[in-house]
């Protein structure tokens, strides 16, 4: 799952912590704060210093633990309700012109499919079993399935588990880290292994280690994300130098090469045009709000607001596409070993 595209969500997430915690809910109502959330922080005291319910209280948690995340999450079902695609990536645009306010729902849920479709064209073997590397919320799954492509996902999160075992019944997965899957079962087992968006996560050398041992001969592995060019602002991703080294450092070649940033950036310009002109504002709003008809409650919390506000900058700046664009390119590679 895409961290920069779950970046505008949680920017509203902030917002909507900082309402639950009472802070909006001096809104008309005078005495909301004392009749609410004085009591709230009274009875959260109470149970902080007495014992029995400290005692309580950890065992609670002991307990949450042992719950499935699927059966706690609804995150994912939140994002595939909204987008009804079963992607979660940054799309791309066939018009990387197109403005942000032109933008409508059904163009981002558009490019996320066209983004499936690149990865789909470079698939020159679909006979045999191609594997999904995070495969997220299933969506390419979903895809090669539907094309009678035999496919598996693998992925560490036990909720995408559930929630694509459930959507896809007929789907093969692996609940595993991709560095420590089962060699004995699935070596020289994939004719096609695709990364889209989740080689960042990993180490290149160990990340290479296990393509080379899990890809057919002739097979083909094919990498869609983002490379660093330069000290970037934001650490994620590696260097596109490095990656391109490591290749030949394992006599793998590059067969294709396709740089799709400019087609990726109209989801950036959306989402930062939402969190900057939509999400900043709100949070402007209720913080100048409760500073005029509760001065005092403003003052008490002035730290939290200034830490809530340098989150949502940071958000900000993490999908602000003009700092992406000079700081990364977005590429699709097809790789190969090389003949001899």
């Amino acid at each position: 799952m895409n961290y920069y595209v779950q970046n505008h969500i949680h920017i509203f997430f902030i917002i909507e912590d900082f309402i639950y915690l009472g802070i909006s809910g001096f809104s008309n109502q005078s005495k909301t704060f004392t009749h609410f959330t004085y009591p709230m922080l009274k009875s959260f005291i109470k149970k902080l210093l007495w014992p029995p319910h400290l005692w309580k209280a950890f065992t609670a948690k002991k307990r949450r633990k042992k719950v499935a995340r699927s059966a706690e999450d609804p995150q994912l079902k939140l994002y595939d309700k909204i987008l009804n695609t079963g992607f979660l990536h940054y799309g791309y645009f066939d018009d990387p012109k197109k403005s942000a306010g032109d933008i409508s729902l059904n163009d981002i849920r558009h490019a996320q499919i066209r983004y499936a479709e690149l990865i789909l064209d470079q698939i020159s073997n679909i006979k045999d079993d191609i594997l999904d590397v995070g495969c997220g919320m299933g969506g390419l799954i979903g895809l090669l399935l539907e094309k009678n492509i035999p496919t598996t996902g693998v992925t560490p999160d036990r909720v995408q588990v559930n929630y694509i075992s459930e959507k896809y019944p007929q789907a093969t997965l692996i609940h595993a880290k991709f560095q420590k899957m089962p060699v004995s079962e699935y070596e020289q087992f994939f004719s096609t292994i695709v990364h889209s968006e989740s080689l960042q996560y990993m180490g290149l050398n160990k990340a290479i280690e296990k393509v080379l041992t899990l890809l057919k001969p002739g097979g083909r592995w094919i990498v869609v994300d983002y490379f660093r060019t330069d000290e970037a602002h934001e650490k994620s991703g590696h260097y596109w130098n490095d990656f391109v080294q490591k290749l030949e450092d394992n006599n793998l070649e590059i067969v294709y090469k396709q740089d799709i940033t400019a087609n990726i950036r109209p989801t950036l310009d959306y989402i930062y045009m939402w969190g900057n002109e939509i999400g900043k504002p709100i949070f402007e709003f209720i913080v100048a709000k409760l500073e005029r008809k509760h001065p005092g409650k403003h003052y008490l919390l002035e730290e939290t607001i200034a830490a809530l506000d340098h989150k949502i900058e940071d958000n900000l700046d993490i999908v602000n596409p003009d700092i992406f664009t000079k700081d990364k390119n977005y590429i699709l590679v097809s790789i190969e070993r090389k003949a001899g």
